[in-house]
């Protein structure tokens, strides 16, 4: 991973602490920015006791004024839980396959 690489799609890679944490920001020129004038996420693994650990997700989201902003303030949040619940979903099953697969886990 390298800062400014394109992640998802329509997100920059601005920090990382590999294999631990990432935050990404949207990229001005994706298609969602028409809708928020900013977005910032941050994934980050916490260990917890006997080799399990805990997926974390935050993001900080700048709306745009006006009408369009009262809307996205109002529907984003419900459309960004089920999104983001599929993915950790995702996460969870891939993580699950490397384990089975003998490949071990990640040190954190």
């Amino acid at each position: 991973m390298a800062i400014g690489q394109t992640l998802m799609g329509s997100f920059d890679l601005v920090d990382f602490e590999s294999p631990r944490r990432l935050t990404l920001r949207l990229r001005e020129d994706a298609p969602e920015a028409r809708f928020v004038r900013d977005v910032a996420v941050t994934y980050l693994i916490v260990p917890q006791s006997s080799g399990v650990c805990r997926l974390l997700l935050k993001a900080a989201v700048r709306h745009r004024r006006g009408p369009l902003g009262f809307l996205t303030r109002a529907v984003v949040p419900w459309g960004d839980l089920i999104m983001t619940r599929r993915q950790f979903l995702n996460f969870k099953r891939l993580s699950e396959q490397t384990v089975k697969a003998g490949q071990g886990s990640v040190p954190v």
